[in-house]
C-alpha cells in the first residue's frame, strides 16, 4: 500500500487511507506502523512539518496535518489578497500600461538573495523560519509545540483520567471478518438500509452488543455519545478491542419498518455494522441460522422478515497471510499433494529394437 496524498486534501487522504487499510492490515497492525505509513504518504510540505513533532498517535498526526493544511491555505489566501490589492484596471487605449511615476525598477543584480530554509525548504525573505521559532499549531504560543500544548492536553487528558476511573465491561463477538463469518454457521450477513446508507451487515446472536465501523459513521448523521464504561471486546482471533463511543437510535430499515439500534464504535473493517443480541432481543427477533432468516414478531405489529445471503457449498479458502497467522495461533496445518500413480501405456514407437 503506497498511497500518496498528491492533490487530495488531508481529509480525503485520510478517508482513502482508512478504506485501504483493510487490504493490508499487516502494514498498520500497531499504532507506530500506522503513524509512519500515514506520514510517508503526506505531501512533502505537510510531512516536513509533521515529522519533527514526533507525535506518537495516529489521531495526533491527523489533527496536526489538518491544522497545518488549514494554516497553509490561510497563508495562501492572505498572500493572494495582498497581491490583488492596489491593482488598477488597464483602460488605456491599445492596451498600453500606464506610466508609474516615482518608481524605478531595481536591477536583479542589486536585489538581495536569500537561500532556501534548510528546515522547511521555503524562502522566508531573510526572516526567521516559522518552525525555528517553534509556535504551537493549536494555541499559537512559541514556548512549546503542539504535542506539548496544554490546551490540547487539557482536552485529551481529562477523558483519559475519566476512562481510568470508568468500569470496564466485557463484550464478545463471534465474527468480525468475512472469513470468520464464513466459518461461523450461527451468523447471518446481508445488506440493510441503515440511516443514510446501504450497510454491509452481520447479524450475530453471539455478539453482546451492536457495533459500527469508523468508515460507516458518516452515513449515520447521529451525534456520538460517551459510554459510562469502557467496553472491552474479545474477538475470535484473540484480539482485544476497546470502545467508549456510542451512536444511539440509528435507523435500521427492515421491510419498511424502522428498528432503532444503538451502535458502538469499533475498529472493524470488513463489515459496516454488526447487529448483536441487544438489538435482536429489543425487537423480538427469532434467528433461523439454517435458512439464514431473521423473523421479527413485535407485539401488536405485523411479522416481518429479513433474509440473509445464502451460503454455498464451495470450499473455504484462506490467504497465505491468514494461514500464517492461524499457524501462529497454534492452529493445525496440513500439507496435501496429489500425484498420478497409473502407469502410462507404452506405444509401439516407445519399444526399443535390438539388432542381431
Amino acid at each position: 500500500m503506497n498511497l500518496k496524498q498528491d492533490d487530495m486534501t488531508v481529509d480525503e487522504y485520510q478517508a482513502k487511507f482508512s478504506s485501504l487499510m483493510k487490504f493490508a492490515p499487516h502494514l498498520v497492525n500497531d499504532e507506530v506502523r500506522k503513524v509512519r505509513k500515514f506520514q510517508r504518504g503526506l505531501k512533502a510540505s505537510i510531512r516536513n512539518m509533521v515529522v519533527p513533532q514526533m507525535l506518537k498517535t495516529y489521531d495526533e498526526v491527523l489533527a496536526t496535518a489538518q491544522i497545518i493544511e488549514q494554516d497553509m491555505e490561510e497563508q495562501r489566501m492572505e498572500t493572494y489578497d495582498s497581491k490583488g490589492k492596489g491593482k488598477a484596471i488597464n483602460t488605456h487605449p491599445f492596451n498600453k500600461k500606464p506610466e508609474q511615476r516615482g518608481k524605478r525598477k531595481i536591477p536583479e543584480s542589486n536585489r538581495p538573495s536569500f537561500d532556501l530554509c534548510k528546515r522547511c525548504g521555503k524562502n522566508h525573505g531573510g526572516k526567521e523560519c516559522y518552525w525555528q521559532i517553534g509556535p504551537c499549531f493549536k494555541c499559537g504560543k512559541t514556548d512549546h509545540l503542539i504535542k506539548d500544548c496544554p490546551v490540547l492536553k487539557g482536552a485529551s487528558q481529562q477523558p483519559k483520567d475519566q476512562d481510568n476511573k470508568k468500569p470496564r465491561v466485557q463484550g464478545r463477538v463471534f465474527a468480525i471478518t468475512e472469513q470468520q463469518a464464513q466459518n461461523t454457521p450461527t451468523v447471518i450477513k446481508g445488506k440493510i438500509s441503515i440511516s443514510f446508507g446501504n450497510a454491509h451487515v452481520l447479524i450475530d446472536s453471539g455478539s453482546t452488543h451492536s457495533f459500527v465501523s469508523p468508515k460507516y459513521v458518516p452515513f449515520l448523521h447521529v451525534e456520538p455519545e460517551t459510554l459510562d464504561c469502557v467496553l472491552v471486546v474479545n474477538t475470535p482471533s484473540k484480539e482485544v478491542l476497546t470502545s467508549k463511543t456510542i451512536y444511539r437510535s440509528c435507523r435500521v430499515m427492515v421491510e419498511g419498518r424502522v428498528l432503532l439500534a444503538d451502535l458502538i464504535l469499533l475498529g472493524i473493517v470488513e463489515f459496516d455494522v454488526i447487529l448483536g443480541m441487544d438489538w435482536l432481543s429489543t425487537h423480538y427477533a427469532m434467528v433461523d441460522c439454517y435458512e439464514k432468516v431473521v423473523t421479527f414478531s413485535a407485539p401488536n405489529q405485523p411479522v416481518i422478515r429479513f433474509e440473509g445471503e445464502k451460503v454455498g457449498s464451495f470450499p473455504l479458502l484462506v490467504s497465505c497471510m491468514q494461514a500464517d497467522k492461524m499457524l501462529q495461533h497454534e492452529c493445525y496445518g496440513y500439507l496435501a499433494y496429489v500425484f498420478e500413480s497409473k502407469d502410462k501405456p507404452v506405444s509401439v514407437e516407445g519399444i526399443w529394437v535390438v539388432e542381431d
